[in-house]
């Protein structure tokens, strides 16, 4: 499920009938009809694509795994007829991703009735774990970093030896309850493709 139809249509044509004409084994397994916007075939199964301000897109099959792709530009009045869609499946999975964007709202929401499981990164120094953040691991909230070094991209701090440690070290998710959904909370400062040096900035 994405926000729009329109959302939906170029995400089909460069995520999924792009990624089948570069790629021989998709171009095997999801085959080359590009006309087709809501359905596509991958082995023995099926993929519908539906954006979420068309009901009539929630009504049309039976389902048994639903990702929800920008959950908060979602329409929301017409999110729950997900639920409908897999109420016959054995599975009965629901994935919701977004960019949160209100308190309260949303993921936002979402998030506070799961398990909120953040990510813990093992410091190399002490062996102690940090849940990395901007302004308790990396830079003030004037931009200062902790890491003195001067480097271009500085490194975040351990709050427990006040050493640097790696963001991209090994690292275990922890939840902070025993609520039956599982909620992942993402940074920036996870990503590959993001510095430090950009994050300050």
């Amino acid at each position: 499920v994405l926000p729009t139809e329109q959302l939906r249509n170029r995400f089909i044509d460069q995520r999924v009938d792009g990624l089948s004409q570069r790629v021989p084994y998709y171009g095997k397994v999801l085959g080359s009809d590009s006309n087709n916007k809501s359905l596509k075939s991958y082995k023995r199964a099926f993929l519908a694509f539906i954006g979420s301000n068309s009901q009539v897109g929630f009504t049309e099959f039976p389902g048994d795994i639903a990702t929800i792709d920008e959950y908060d530009q979602c329409e929301q009045s017409n999110l729950p007829m997900v639920d409908e869609r897999l109420a016959a499946s054995a599975f009965r999975i629901i994935r919701k991703i977004s960019q949160p964007t209100v308190n309260g709202f949303g993921i936002a929401a979402e998030y506070e009735t799961s398990d909120k499981r953040r990510w813990f990164v093992k410091c190399q120094h002490c062996n102690k774990y940090n849940h990395p953040t901007f302004l308790k691991h990396l830079a003030d909230e004037k931009g200062e970093p902790y890491d003195r070094s001067g480097a271009e991209n500085p490194l975040c701090i351990c709050e427990h030896c006040h050493k640097p440690f790696d963001r991209f070290g090994r690292g275990q998710w922890v939840a902070e309850n025993s609520r039956p959904y599982r909620g992942y909370h993402f940074s920036k400062l996870f990503s590959t493709q993001v510095t430090t040096g950009e994050l300050i900035v």
